[in-house]
């Protein structure tokens, strides 16, 4: 093979790469390559190893942050962790062959939904002044956790509809299949004030 053979060899080697890493996304099926590998708590080298991960092993694409993918197996309980995507390749299966139960696209959903849910956190600390919550989490069957601050439970109701639809919004904007969820607010003793469906 001469140098421009080995150029476009190595050229489309690259290529195939950069689609697989393009195409991926949450839901899909990864393989593990490269032996025995670690599945940590975060995306550094640093964090914890949660489980170790043989050649072949399958499991399901949730995010990815820079160049790590927090994964699901697909055994051992649905354990979740991060890999390097040097050490995962994209199946053939895209959005895996079997689809997600409804708590698992919940969770999908949740994960598409929580930065924007910041965003608007953040925005509303530039217009008023103040944060209205302190913490947003799933916490299983539909529902979503939103914890609020003294200052934003004691505002108007008017303001605080407008930020409740605001939120709705936001989960049908990133909600594609219309799960329904349940919004609970909560103060920061975890006291549940009011709950609103979706």
């Amino acid at each position: 093979m001469n140098v421009t053979g080995i150029i476009r060899a190595v050229f489309f080697g690259f290529l195939c790469l950069f689609i697989t890493i393009v195409l991926a996304e949450p839901g899909d099926e990864l393989i593990v390559q490269g032996g025995i590998v670690n599945l940590r708590k975060g995306p550094s080298i640093d964090q914890d190893v949660v489980l170790k991960l043989e050649d072949g092993r399958k499991l399901y694409e949730i995010r990815r942050d820079g160049s790590w993918v927090e994964v699901r197996t697909k055994v051992t309980g649905g354990t979740t962790g991060w890999i390097h995507s040097s050490l995962v390749r994209q199946s053939g299966n895209l959005k895996a062959a079997k689809k997600p139960d409804k708590e698992e696209q919940l969770k999908l959903a949740f994960e598409k939904f929580k930065p924007d849910f910041d965003r608007l956190n953040a925005r509303q600390e530039l217009e008023t002044g103040n944060r209205p919550f302190t913490n947003v989490e799933y916490i299983g069957n539909g529902t979503v956790k939103v914890t609020a601050t003294k200052r934003w439970l004691n505002s108007i109701q008017m303001n605080r509809e407008r930020v409740l639809n605001e939120i709705f919004k936001l989960w049908d904007a990133r909600v594609s299949s219309g799960l329904p969820v349940s919004i609970d607010i909560v103060n920061t003793d975890g006291q549940r004030l009011m709950v609103m469906f979706r």
